[in-house]
């Protein structure tokens, strides 16, 4: 309404300027500047501008104010909406921060865990290396402990034998030195005993190359346990390097 109205106000003035332009410019001319126009007529366009114009000139200031306002209104909502949309930008920012601060943290986080893994399997593969080697040295002492009791034992029981053998010639040799006086011929009884003696040697050298196979046969015995027992060990150890490879 108050629109319309400042419209009106201000197109009076205005249709009344043009007319009083019109007027003049179409008036007859006199000399010089001069020109004749109707003064009733020119007094009711001047009464009519007299009459709006302050109506006017407070509608227009009004417009102005308004227009100003509207500008003043708008500018405080691009304002509000830049702000809005920075404080958005922002917040987007900062969330996209944290995100990817806690994706780092994670991150870090995993890779601490990984490492703490890692150097828990490789302390693991070192224990079970050392343990693996104490045991093949264990293993080796072990075997290398009954290999010379045994030996030993061997030696001892071959000592035995030989000294058992050469007690039994001796005396069988004494026997035969005893019959062979009493005996007829002497050459016989010497020759039963050269025999008897000669078996007896042989029958101890056959015990001694049995009991010699038989340690023989017992240390191979221990080394292919020894052995067997390492190539476990040993695959076990690779599998678990596997495995840890498969981790990294």
């Amino acid at each position: 309404m108050i629109r319309q109205e400042q419209t009106g106000s201000i197109d009076q003035v205005m249709t009344a300027l043009r007319e009083l332009e019109e007027t003049i410019t179409g008036a007859q001319r006199l000399l010089g500047d001069r020109c004749m126009v109707n003064k009733q007529f020119m007094m009711q366009r001047m009464e009519i501008i007299g009459r709006c114009l302050p109506d006017a000139v407070k509608q227009a200031a009004k417009i102005v104010q308004q227009e100003k306002e509207i500008r003043e209104a708008a500018q405080r909502d691009a304002a509000e909406q830049a702000s809005k949309a920075r404080g958005e930008g922002q917040k987007i920012i900062d969330d996209a921060k944290s995100k990817a601060q806690a994706l780092e943290d994670e991150a870090r986080k995993n890779s601490l865990e990984a490492q703490k893994n890692t150097d828990a399997a490789k302390q693991q593969a070192n224990a079970l290396k050392g343990q693996a080697e104490t045991d093949a040295r264990n293993v080796r002492q072990q075997a290398q402990q009954e290999a010379q009791a045994i030996v030993g034992k061997a030696q001892q029981d071959a000592q035995a034998i030989r000294q058992q053998a050469q007690q039994e010639a001796q005396r069988m040799l004494a026997q035969a030195d005893a019959a062979a006086r009493a005996a007829v011929s002497q050459d016989n009884v010497h020759r039963m005993a050269v025999v008897e003696a000669e078996e007896l040697r042989d029958a101890t050298n056959q015990q001694m190359h049995v009991l010699r196979q038989q340690c023989v046969d017992y240390l191979d015995s221990i080394l292919e346990d020894a052995d067997r027992y390492l190539v476990t060990l040993s695959t076990d150890i690779r599998k678990q390097r596997q495995a840890l490879d498969s981790q990294r």
